[in-house]
């Protein structure tokens, strides 16, 4: 199975659900509700478990916070 998946809607989620980020809480306004974190483990989870082949979709030269940098600094796509 091939399936293609929107990485900014998965981030945002992921900064949603997971980490209870919210658009009311000014932080959160200039720091996005995106974070790689989500991206990297919905891949992860399509990848290693349910075998498909997947292709990700979001926007040239995105930013977004990164769980694994420690901070709520906007990065590039990470490796």
């Amino acid at each position: 199975t091939q399936v293609v998946v929107n990485l900014a809607n998965v981030g945002a989620n992921f900064g949603t659900k997971i980490l209870n980020r919210d658009l009311d809480n000014q932080h959160d306004r200039i720091t996005g509700l995106f974070d790689w974190e989500g991206v990297r483990r919905c891949c992860k989870f399509l990848r290693k478990e349910r075998k498909w082949q997947i292709s990700g979709v979001i926007n040239e030269n995105f930013m977004g916070t990164d769980q694994r940098t420690g901070t709520r600094r906007k990065v590039p796509v990470p490796e």
